[in-house]
């Protein structure tokens, strides 16, 4: 599938163009990116056929892990369960003090969830997210992802698990969320109206993505990891993002930037020539071979001043149905 116009906005004029080479394994494949003109968005001129490839068993999303849980993982669990219902006191919130919560928990404490909303990741991957929901007690928790790895499917859990894409889902839910997922699926447009006929009344969406356009993106450009081509097709700036909301009947009630340093570290390696799969296993991950404590230290500092700005290379968009 090729496209000449913006799906979003359906632009053909004066949009630019930038050649990306696959950099997660580094297989030296190029792939076209199309930037609109008119809306931001960042998408891939030409999809390709067989995307099964393109996410083989060591994909990093296909990582199951279902280790036993220490003393620690316990009081971990209070922490995050606190934190994501929104609650000051107990242990998990004086915990939090000294130990603060996965921002992923933060951002979708905005969510207001309780222990027995109804909620779906889509595009779920290794499923962590739901297991940790689940670990906190959730007890209406489903998730379905179109390459779902073999033992989320056989483990004893009472999660809801289905290999598939978001049009197979037909309950009702009051929390859907895309966490990283959403970049993944082709014609955003058709797939928001699909969200509404499973999405409950006052139920609410979190659709947490890339964001193109911010200071990573300028400053790297094909280089940028969160480009991540060819997996990731469609890549909004926040303004295409809310016109996607518009144009169906959604609005976006509350953004939060939540980029990490990553948006540095793993750019720069790229701009070297080296993938993800070895930065991994040749150098271990560890970034102390590649910057000083300084050099991470300041970026740390710059991506909170960027998320504070709203100039991060990655956002939480909350949505429901316009009135």
């Amino acid at each position: 599938m090729e496209r000449k116009s913006c799906p979003i906005c359906n632009n053909s004029e004066n949009n630019t163009h930038c050649v990306v080479k696959e950099m997660y394994y580094n297989t030296q494949e190029e792939f076209e990116y199309i930037q609109c003109s008119n809306c931001a968005c960042l998408f891939l001129q030409a999809v390709p056929e067989n995307m099964e490839k393109y996410y083989p068993d060591n994909y990093h999303c296909h990582h199951v892990s279902l280790q036993k849980r220490s003393l620690m993982d316990k009081i971990r669990t209070h922490r995050d369960r606190e934190v994501l219902l929104g609650k000051k006191i107990g242990i998990g919130a004086f915990f939090n003090q000294f130990k603060p919560a996965p921002d992923l928990l933060k951002t979708l404490s905005f969510l207001k969830m309780n222990l027995n909303s109804r909620m779906i990741d889509i595009g779920c991957g290794s499923a962590a997210l739901l297991i940790q929901l689940e670990s906190m007690g959730f007890k209406n928790l489903s998730g379905i992802d179109p390459f779902l790895p073999d033992e989320l499917l056989s483990r004893d859990t009472a999660i809801k698990f289905n290999k598939g894409s978001a049009y197979d889902v037909q309950d009702k839910y009051d929390v859907i969320i895309l966490n990283h997922s959403f970049e993944h699926m082709t014609d955003h447009l058709l797939l928001l109206n699909h969200l509404k006929t499973i999405l409950n009344p006052s139920g609410k969406i979190c659709i947490r993505i890339p964001v193109v356009g911010g200071f990573a993106w300028k400053k790297y450009k094909q280089n940028w990891f969160q480009i991540d081509a060819p997996r990731h097709l469609i890549i909004h700036s926040e303004k295409s993002l809310r016109m996607l909301a518009r144009q169906t009947g959604y609005e976006v009630y509350k953004a939060i930037y939540d980029s990490e340093i990553v948006q540095f570290t793993r750019s720069e390696i790229y701009s070297k020539g080296i993938s993800s799969v070895q930065f991994l296993s040749d150098y271990s991950g560890d970034l102390s071979r590649f910057f000083s404590e300084k050099q991470l230290a300041d970026w740390k500092t710059q991506t909170s001043v960027l998320n504070r700005e709203g100039k991060g290379d990655q956002a939480a968009f909350f949505l429901r149905v316009s009135e």
